[in-house]
């Protein structure tokens, strides 16, 4: 952390290098999230009647609790 003697008051932040070391696996759950994502807007595509919301509550309803 770094103060600046400037007014208004700034403080500058500098991740860890534990906090570094996250960063790929920060990133692969992003991926993964994104290819999620696209699974779904491609079957609200193929069943337009049905949103992929929808099919999810009623596949699995313990994930609507």
């Amino acid at each position: 952390m770094t103060l600046q003697s400037s007014l208004p008051l700034r403080v500058e932040y500098e991740a860890t290098d534990r906090a570094r070391s996250v960063a790929p696996i920060i990133g692969s759950l992003r991926d993964w999230g994104n290819q999620f994502r696209a699974d779904q807007q491609r079957l609200s595509q193929l069943v337009p009647s049905c949103p992929a919301e929808d099919r999810d509550a009623t596949a699995m309803p313990e994930a609507a609790q």
